[in-house]
């Protein structure tokens, strides 16, 4: 399935020992013949505080963070707890939102609701 998507996200979070999942796993997907330009690296529940910083992580992978999903736990929680999604508004809801636009390959809107841009 790797080798005929159009682009694969790969998920981890800023802590050491999934970033050396990560980078077991592009190594995996590179040994078993998937580009590696169509891979998308996303870092989530990203803490500047605690793990490793977007650069440092870029430097590890080899390869460019493509979305940052900063964590936001009561939003996530919250919505977990009354069975909806998560609000749009929320840091967490903002960034899978930036996400999904990124991946689909539109621009982001305009203020004014159009997507020409301004």
């Amino acid at each position: 399935m790797a080798r005929i998507c159009d682009e694969l996200l790969l998920v981890t979070t800023n802590e050491l020992p999934a970033l050396q999942a990560a980078q077991r796993a592009l190594a995996f997907l590179e040994t078993n013949r998937v580009e590696m330009d169509k891979v998308r690296i996303v870092v989530n529940r990203y803490e500047r505080e605690i793990g490793l910083n977007a650069d440092i992580i870029s430097t590890a992978l080899g390869t460019e963070v493509f979305q940052v999903i900063p964590t936001d736990y009561e939003a996530v929680q919250k919505s977990q707890m009354e069975g909806k999604p998560v609000p749009p508004g929320s840091v967490v809801g903002k960034n899978m939102a930036e996400l999904a636009t990124r991946v689909c390959g539109r621009k982001e809107r305009s203020s004014n609701g159009s997507n020409l841009p301004r």
